[in-house]
């Protein structure tokens, strides 16, 4: 059997990875249309 904790440490850091990724092109859009 896996371990809970580690399966939802592991999930929790792909959708951490995720939530970067989308604030960073986020920002980068806001950039251009600052500019």
């Amino acid at each position: 059997m896996v371990n809970l904790g580690e399966a939802y440490r592991k999930d929790e850091q792909k959708t951490n990875k995720r939530r970067t990724k989308d604030e960073q092109m986020t920002n980068k859009r806001r950039t251009m249309n600052e500019q």
